[in-house]
């Protein structure tokens, strides 16, 4: 850092405070930074570049990852609205860390915003989100049973770099317990009565007569979270699934490819993965092909789907399964993550254009109305395709992943 980048007065700092200071201006910084993306957001200029909402604007123009961007714009929304917490944060009083602990809580009194921020002044981030958690659990017991409760309920998935990922189920008591007990049963059919332990499973205690419990768990910690166990419950679980898609009487063979699992084969590189690009090693990749409904998509050296069917203005099954393929089952929008997809013409078939796999594109019914309504995309859709605004004007450009 250039000595002509101090003030006079920082000059004299030590080098501890000298990095307070510079963070303090960082933080001050992002404080007016948030005001200016809560304004942007209000007035949802992020239209005029064709994006679903302010999220996708920021993954695609900031280059920011989903939750960043979420937890960027939630923050300025509550900075515009609890004038007591950005005040202090545009002075410079308190971290961003401490912002996001305390505009977590969910429409506080002005008052508890008044303490929340003296104790950031004079303690630590971690006292303050403990003092949050609290009264979180405090304000949680007073609206449990209410609307807002409800909308907890969901799931969540959490993609693992091992091979494994995480299902997350947010559900009422009676839901859960139901679902528990769903588990017992299918575990207890599915597990023989003389079925001996596994391998990685503890001896039982022939002494002392012990049998060896093979039925879903429920151990926890002091907090009541599962930690271990319910190995089973995931064979359950799957077979829950599989025989009420058994029992809708869902034909998998007549087009319905978004039930089934799709396998990518490239021929070069002998290498076979998900269609979101999940690498799969050879023997997952086999069983998976006996366990479930599956459609295995041959690329060749290019990438390019092989065996794409005939040119006509529908297109076929062959077709929709290689662009798909192509695209990842995504929208091929500038910053746009929506799977629910159609196929569009980039030449239109009433202007000339062909049902070829190189001009047809992957975009979700947003983007796709866009295109007929002044947006316009360019290009080969088995390489690059450039989306052009109503004006003329560039938005961006998109290529296979």
């Amino acid at each position: 850092m250039d000595r002509d980048d101090k003030n006079p007065e920082e000059l004299l700092m030590q080098p501890g405070d000298r990095l307070a200071y510079r963070h303090g201006l960082l933080d001050q910084g992002e404080a007016a930074w948030l005001q200016l993306l809560a304004e942007f957001d209000r007035d949802r200029l992020w239209e005029l570049d064709g994006q679903l909402s302010c999220v996708h604007w920021m993954t695609w123009r900031l280059k920011m990852s989903r939750g960043t961007a979420f937890e960027k714009l939630r923050t300025a929304h509550e900075l515009a609205r609890r004038h007591i917490v950005a005040h202090a944060f545009a002075q410079g009083d308190i971290s961003y860390s401490a912002v996001r602990a305390i505009t977590r809580l969910d429409h506080p009194h002005p008052a508890v915003d008044h303490a929340l921020v003296e104790l950031a002044k004079a303690g630590t981030v971690r006292d303050l989100e403990h003092a949050c958690r609290r009264y979180q659990l405090c304000a949680e017991q007073e609206r449990r049973g209410t609307p807002a409760a409800a909308n907890r309920r969901g799931i969540n998935i959490r993609r693992g770099a091992d091979g494994y990922s995480t299902l997350e189920v947010t559900a009422e008591d009676t839901e859960l317990q139901e679902l528990l007990n769903a588990l017992r049963l299918v575990t207890d059919h599915l597990t023989p009565v003389d079925e001996s332990p596994r391998e990685d499973s503890p001896a039982p205690s022939e002494a002392a007569g012990e049998a060896v419990d093979e039925s879903p768990r429920e151990d926890s910690d002091d907090t009541g979270r599962p930690t271990r166990g319910w190995k089973k419950a995931v064979d359950a679980l799957l077979h829950l699934i599989r025989t009420g898609l058994a029992h809708l009487g869902q034909d998998t063979t007549t087009g319905a490819d978004r039930y089934l699992v799709h396998l990518i084969h490239h021929t070069d590189t002998n290498q076979t993965e998900l269609i979101d690009g999940t690498p799969l090693p050879p023997t997952t990749a086999s069983r998976i092909s006996c366990d479930a409904s599956t459609v295995t998509h041959h690329l060749g050296t290019d990438s390019e789907p092989l065996n794409l069917g005939r040119k006509t203005r529908i297109w076929n099954t062959a077709q929709h399964r290689a662009i798909t393929v192509r695209d990842h089952g995504t929208c091929r929008f500038p910053g746009c993550t929506n799977h629910i997809t159609d196929i569009h013409h980039l030449h239109h078939w009433t202007k000339g254009g062909t049902t070829n796999i190189q001009n047809g594109i992957l975009l979700c019914p947003h983007h796709h109305t866009l295109t007929h309504n002044g947006y316009t995309a360019t290009g080969n859709a088995n390489h690059q395709v450039t989306f052009h605004r109503p004006d003329g004007t560039t938005l961006g450009a998109t290529s296979p992943r």
